[in-house]
Order: structure tokens, then C-alpha cells, then sequence
């Protein structure tokens, strides 16, 4: 799967059923958006790119991750997201998550539970861009 430049820092990787969006905008901001059907190579991908965020000294991390276009997911990647959150926990700022879906809603919840995370849940994309719009403010004023 190969990721493709959409601009500035963001990169798109799709598959036939699902897309993944990552971007920075800026340093120590990670924003991604999830597509139509989540899977592990998807997840996989945004994982990748806040790692390698990490690595470069952007701690910590503030995450952004826009579910509201998420229909449904494989069941591991609920797994695979719970123990990336606790290995990647002391990197992370807070974690803020919009949800459309009960499935995702429910899922997220139970991944915040088992993490220790620090998730900030949002129903509303208003409140999800304003809070990214103030981090970057904030991250840019730096």
C-alpha cells in the first residue's frame, strides 16, 4: 500500500475498503482521519507516523483522530489500538477522538478503559476542529 502526498505534510493510504489521512499541522500535532472500514494495515499506518513523530522528538504528542467517517472496523484493530496506547502513553498528550458511530463510540470507550488512556471524546466535528484549531494555535505560537 502506497501512501500518496495530498498536500502540505498530508498522507493518504486507501485500500478497497478504507482510507487513512495523516497529517501535521503542525510539529507535535498529529491529526488523522479514518475512512469508511478501519483494518490493521490502515491503523498500522497512522501508528507509523505518530512513532516516527515521537522518535523525532515531538513529545508530547497531541492526537487528534477524526472517526466520523468510520462505518465499521476488524475487531483487532480495538486490540491493537488498547496496547499501542499503553506502549505509547508517556508520549502522549491527550488524545482527542470524534465519533460518529455507537460501534466506534463503544470501541473507543473500551480502549480509553483498558489504556489508562486520556481521551477526549467529541459527537460534534464544531467542537472536535475547534479544539485542533486551538492546539495548533497554541503549538504554532511556540
Amino acid at each position: 500500500m502506497l501512501g500518496e502526498v495530498i498536500g502540505g505534510t498530508a498522507r493518504k493510504w486507501k485500500n478497497d475498503r478504507g482510507a487513512v489521512i495523516v497529517d501535521f499541522p503542525v510539529p507535535g500535532v498529529f491529526h488523522v482521519r479514518f475512512i469508511g472500514h478501519v483494518d490493521t494495515d490502515l491503523q498500522r499506518k497512522s501508528f507509523d507516523a505518530a512513532e516516527e513523530a515521537v522518535r523525532a522528538g515531538f513529545t508530547p504528542l497531541e492526537c487528534f483522530v477524526d472517526n466520523a467517517l468510520v462505518e465499521t472496523y476488524d475487531p483487532v484493530v480495538r486490540t491493537e489500538m488498547t496496547e499501542w496506547m499503553k506502549r505509547n502513553r508517556p508520549s502522549l498528550g491527550e488524545v482527542h477522538i470524534l465519533n460518529r458511530s455507537k460501534l466506534v463510540s463503544f470501541g473507543i470507550t473500551m480502549v480509553n478503559l483498558l489504556s489508562g488512556g486520556n481521551f477526549k471524546a467529541y459527537s460534534d466535528t464544531a467542537g472536535f476542529e475547534a479544539a485542533l484549531a486551538s492546539i495548533v494555535r497554541k503549538a504554532a505560537a511556540v
